[in-house]
């Protein structure tokens, strides 16, 4: 006797979101989701007005009245609390199945008989809610060597069968396909990463921002459902490595490599918040598979009844024990790293964890969070010992050979030039030291950019920071703040 095939069923609906019941889906709401059943009523109790526009004619009017709009963020909560229903009674008739269901996208996980089952109760008892299952673009999963014997279990549906598929977000199949797959979700993520290096050269800030923000959290995702294919993120950090971080710093990639490390801590540690990928995908899946532990046991068959505070509370406890565990990670990580440093060094590294907000601050102009790109990059050099770029040899206040570790040593007004005299008629110095004029014309600046003010945030340009002529333009300068300045 041939033993029972296994698969998955991933269900397909003919365009869901528009043939879903109206009705259905306020009546549902109103019985599971009381307190938000007065504004799903308000929303959707009318019928949408769409107009057709035809160039040269008249326009016609199109009645929506099924479905839920499409991106309407109240959506696809309604969606899914629409189809609850009709995937409770499937999970009752036939308990012996793993039920997945997010919005329109269901799965269906187990033997084949079963799975054929619940497939007929979907398709019949779907259409009173509006969700309309396509037999012939649901997708099977089954093992390559599966016979048409072994699918005479599914009782003549006719399921598209597959070896492997992509499932909200993720990959099902054998680990050699979810590489083939991973492969070039890698490479098109390293080419990402390689045009936000274009933008670093000019909006450092600004690439940071989105590096880890945006696109770093792709990944991250993928690192949490899909374990044990960390080595197809290569093409990733080679690309963080050689191409972003050293457009912004405005190095040479071999005089930042010795920083990598570091730079892949938390702010909160000295870093920037830029890991490698490589490195802390089995982090982030541990973290995962804790935090939805509650979830998981409610999903399998004959597991308990699914408890939302029970589900919070545990995921909570869970986050709270792995960011601790990360943090401890970082502390000895930035312990191994700094050892070998200068005592000096050490103390620097230390004092920048307690001033890294700027780093992870959105760049903003209304806010003033932004940061022109050589004021970023002197400010990142400088928390990592490294002389800023365009450093003057010499200061222009004390005459003394100018480093980023040596004060000024002038007290007051800067060092007066040794042919300078004063003038008969007013008293003032008839000749000017290099230190002077710049001051004189940043004075200037400063008195033409206090005149402007942003709407409702008068005196945030007075606060525009110079540093002897470094910066070449500030948060606020005239090219930058023009657009949205206003006289004052």
């Amino acid at each position: 006797m041939m033993a029972p095939i296994e698969g998955v069923l991933l269900v397909d609906a003919r365009n869901g979101f528009n043939e879903l019941s109206r009705k259905a889906m306020l009546w549902t709401v109103r019985h599971l989701w009381p307190a938000g059943a007065r504004f799903a009523a308000v929303c959707y109790r009318h019928q949408a007005t769409l107009v057709l526009r035809r160039p040269g004619g008249d326009a016609e009017y199109l009645h929506s009245r099924e479905g839920v709009a499409q991106g309407d963020p109240f959506a696809m909560l309604l969606y899914g609390l629409a189809l609850v229903p009709l995937s409770k009674r499937a999970r009752v008739r036939v308990a012996q199945l793993l039920h997945l269901w997010y919005a329109d996208d269901g799965a269906l996980c187990g033997l084949l008989h079963d799975i054929a089952a619940a497939a007929r109760i979907i398709a019949e008892e779907g259409p009173h809610r509006g969700y309309y299952m396509e037999v012939s673009k649901s997708l099977l999963l089954v093992p390559s060597d599966t016979t048409a014997e072994d699918l005479a279990a599914l009782d003549g549906l006719a399921f598209k069968r597959v070896e492997c598929a992509r499932y909200l977000g993720g990959y099902l199949g054998t680990e050699r396909q979810i590489r083939d797959w991973v492969r070039p979700q890698a490479e098109a993520w390293a080419w990402g990463v390689r045009r936000l290096a274009m933008v670093a050269r000019r909006f450092p800030q600004a690439a940071l921002h989105g590096l880890t923000r945006s696109l770093q959290q792709e990944w991250q995702y993928l690192q949490r459902v899909l374990p044990g294919v960390d080595d197809e993120y290569g093409p990733v950090e080679t690309a963080i490595a050689e191409d972003f971080l050293p457009a912004l710093f405005g190095m040479p990639k071999e005089k930042v490599a010795p920083f990598r490390r570091l730079l892949g801590l938390p702010t909160k540690f000295g870093g920037i918040g830029v890991p490698a990928p490589t490195l802390t995908g089995p982090a982030r899946h541990e973290t995962s598979v804790d935090v939805t532990t509650v979830l998981v046991d409610a999903l399998r068959p004959g597991g308990d009844e699914f408890n939302v505070e029970l589900y919070v509370a545990e995921g909570k406890e869970a986050k709270k024990l792995h960011r601790n565990l990360r943090d401890a990670d970082c502390s000895a990580e930035m312990a191994a790293v700094s050892s070998g440093y200068t005592k000096f060094a050490r103390r620097r590294l230390d004092r920048s964890t307690e001033c890294g907000g700027w780093l992870t601050a959105r760049p903003l102009l209304v806010h003033g969070s932004t940061l022109g790109a050589e004021e970023f990059r002197d400010n990142l050099r400088l928390r990592y010992g490294i002389t800023p770029a365009n450093l003057p040899p010499r200061c222009d206040g004390c005459g003394e050979r100018l480093t980023w570790l040596t004060p000024c040593r002038a007290r007051r007004g800067g060092k007066r030039s040794p042919d300078t005299t004063p003038s008969s008629s007013s008293g003032a110095p008839s000749a000017a030291t290099p230190s002077a004029k710049r001051t004189s014309s940043t004075n200037r600046h400063l008195k033409h950019v206090r005149t402007f003010a942003l709407p409702g945030r008068e005196g945030v340009a007075s606060r525009t920071q110079t540093y002897a002529g470094t910066w070449r333009h500030t948060t606020f300068g005239r090219r930058d703040a023009a657009p949205f300045l206003t006289s004052g």
